[in-house]
């Protein structure tokens, strides 16, 4: 997943590339995207070309439904023009300072989805590492306010409920060489514990199970190996296995990287759920459609800092937040 400035020199080249008469081959599940910068499309499902369309005689919309199977109902992103959430602060943010960052302060509350983008120097991405506690800091807090923690570590995050989606599941999240069942249960071991502490392969194999079928994971089974799943069900395997925990609070670094616009639509439906039920959740993304169609507050970084920070009610534009930005 590309960053808004890398993404338009890239977009720069293919239009270079164009103009000497050269072909250009483009493989992306960014529908929008695709039909404007292509001439013809080759649509496949499920191993299969399913349809060819010139770019000129199609729209995004028919492209998505082709791609899945069926219609996508409207939009699958939120309706509502305003943000909702409650008053209730769940995490408190203080002057979090890094070599990738400075004076970051923000609160994030009950039933929340906070967003922050920016271009590749922003800084976004090692905040979110930074929120959990997998990057350093050198100064600043980040405090749950329910029993008052300050989260250094991890593991100190994850006992404070909050879990943590990164933004390479291949390299950061997911062990590939290993079965769905114990990528689920890593960091599920409250709910796999048997009476007198250890492991217990029942629960292992129900939790792992529930979360294959609420999830909808396409597997042959929990002890098949992630590395033979797609991209979308991995994604799924490791988003479902914090879900299923009824964390509090999830941190979402590029929640739907490299998946297609059917598993896109599942991950949103997903997040609107766990919102419903009392979940705050940060997102960091470098996709503004995403950001704009998913959340209640966006705060806009620029260099390591926050530059603005926008209301969905106050307007949500791609235009407004790039100024910002650059």
């Amino acid at each position: 997943m590309l960053s808004l400035n890398y993404r338009r020199i890239l977009i720069d080249i293919i239009g270079k590339i164009k103009a000497t008469r050269k072909a250009v081959l483009m493989v992306t599940h960014d529908v929008e995207e695709m039909v404007e910068l292509c001439d013809s499309i080759t649509i496949m499902r499920d191993g299969k070309v399913v349809a060819e369309r010139q770019c000129a005689e199609t729209t995004p919309e028919e492209v998505k439904r082709l791609m899945v199977g069926r219609e996508l109902s409207g939009s699958y992103y939120r309706s509502e023009k305003e943000e909702s959430f409650e008053d209730e602060i769940v995490l408190t943010v203080e002057h979090l300072e890094s070599s990738f960052f400075h004076d970051v302060s923000f609160n994030l509350h009950r039933r929340e989805i906070l967003g922050f983008c920016g271009l590749s120097d922003a800084g976004i991405h090692e905040l979110a590492e930074s929120l959990f506690g997998v990057r350093k800091v050198k100064g600043g807090t980040v405090r749950v306010v329910k029993g008052d923690t300050v989260i250094k570590t991890p593991l100190g995050a994850m006992k404070a409920n909050i879990g943590y989606v990164p933004k390479d599941r291949d390299k950061q999240a997911l062990m590939v060489v290993d079965t769905i069942l114990n990528n689920v249960c890593l960091p599920a071991v409250e709910l796999t514990r048997g009476k007198m502490g250890f492991l217990n392969p029942r629960l292992q194999k129900e939790v792992s199970q529930k979360v294959v079928e609420k999830f909808e994971v396409k597997t042959t089974g929990i002890t098949q190996i992630i590395s033979g799943l797609s991209g979308g069900n991995r994604q799924k395997v490791n988003l479902g296995r914090w879900m299923i925990q009824d964390k509090e609070i999830l941190f979402l670094d590029c929640p739907t990287r490299g998946v297609d616009v059917g598993v896109k639509s599942y991950i949103y439906k997903e997040m609107m759920n766990a919102k419903e039920q009392g979940v705050s959740i940060i997102v960091f993304s470098d996709e503004l459609p995403e950001l704009i169609g998913m959340c209640d507050t966006l705060m806009v970084m620029k260099r390591g800092r926050i530059k603005k920070v926008i209301k969905r009610s106050e307007g949500f534009t791609e235009e407004a937040i790039v100024e910002v930005m650059l």
